[in-house]
């Protein structure tokens, strides 16, 4: 599912999937995927954005975006 609102300037997104979750939450830095990503919105957005990851096993994964309004 997706998620999103506006709050004064800021954009806010949640993702999350229902599938087994990450065990190993320190893989997502060591990828070309998430890594990659990363560099692209801080490319754009500079230092004024924030992606957190929570992952419980057996319950799936949710993203936690957050974006300057532009």
């Amino acid at each position: 599912s997706i998620i999103g609102y506006k709050e004064q300037e800021t954009l806010h997104f949640t993702l999350h999937d229902n599938g087994i979750g990450i065990s190993d939450m320190s893989l997502l830095d060591k990828g070309y995927g998430v890594k990659n990503v990363r560099e692209r919105i801080k490319l754009f957005y500079g230092e004024k954005y924030d992606v957190v990851y929570e992952s419980v096993i057996g319950e799936g994964t949710t993203v936690f975006l957050t974006f300057p309004r532009i």
